[in-house]
């Protein structure tokens, strides 16, 4: 049987495996995966009122629901 695509016996085991994995493993995925030197932090909310307080972290760039950058 599937649910959403997913096997449901995937689905049963997903939070055991995701327990099993340990503090190491999980360091050596984020140091392959993550880019320590340029991050990318994502804000959600009104960007009249958020903008000004991230403008002091680095650049912003403001987009809309779909992805697509907003022109100010």
């Amino acid at each position: 049987r599937y649910l959403t695509g997913v096997p449901i016996d995937e689905l049963n085991d997903y939070l055991p495996n995701l327990e099993a994995v340990t503090a190491d493993e999980a360091l050596d995925a984020a140091a392959k995966y993550i880019d320590t030197e340029s991050p990318i932090i994502v804000v959600v909310g009104n960007a009249a009122e958020v903008e000004p307080q991230l403008e002091d972290i680095g650049p912003v760039v403001v987009v809309d629901a779909d992805g697509q950058v907003i022109e100010e």
